[in-house]
């Protein structure tokens, strides 16, 4: 009994903790910007993509870091300035 107890409270502890620092949340839907800095390249051209996420915290558009961007012929993930 005494080491159920123990296990359960060592249980409870951790999905406290993990809950208080975030690491225990279900990812929830977020809203996404993508953006190009040219539209329409030519054959050989240099494009930037930006992904934003909205943050309802600050009500505004903030750089999303760790998109996956994928094309078909090869995935990049984006930086910390999105």
């Amino acid at each position: 009994m005494k080491k159920n107890l123990f296990k359960l409270s060592f249980i409870f502890v951790f999905i406290v903790l993990f809950g208080i620092a975030g690491q225990a949340k279900a990812e929830e839907p977020v809203a996404i910007h993508i953006s190009a800095s040219t539209l329409s390249p030519f054959d050989g051209a240099t494009t930037t993509i930006s992904v934003s996420q909205f943050d309802p915290v600050a009500f505004g558009w903030i750089p999303a870091s760790n998109a996956t961007i994928d094309f078909g012929w090869g995935a990049t993930t984006t930086d910390i300035n999105g």
